[in-house]
């Protein structure tokens, strides 16, 4: 309940899995993941994809850690 006043001045509101119903009804977006168990990245994963930067992200992630990888061997 404390999120709902934040949530209602934000663009995108976000509830996880087990927020009350009543902020459930509010969000545009309901994570699958409960709070503590992954419904950040959950959030962040949906406004990535929304924004056609998921790929990008993902790629380039692999890619920065492949080049620490071969420059620690």
């Amino acid at each position: 309940m404390i999120d709902l006043p934040a949530m209602r001045v934000a663009g995108l509101a976000i509830a996880v899995k087990n927020a009350r119903a009543e902020v459930k009804r509010e969000s545009h977006y309901t994570t699958p993941h409960a709070g503590g168990e992954g419904a950040l990245r959950d959030a962040v994963e949906f406004i990535l994809k929304a924004q056609g930067k998921f790929k990008q992200v993902i790629e380039g992630y692999i890619g920065q850690r492949s080049a620490k990888q071969k420059s620690v061997q």
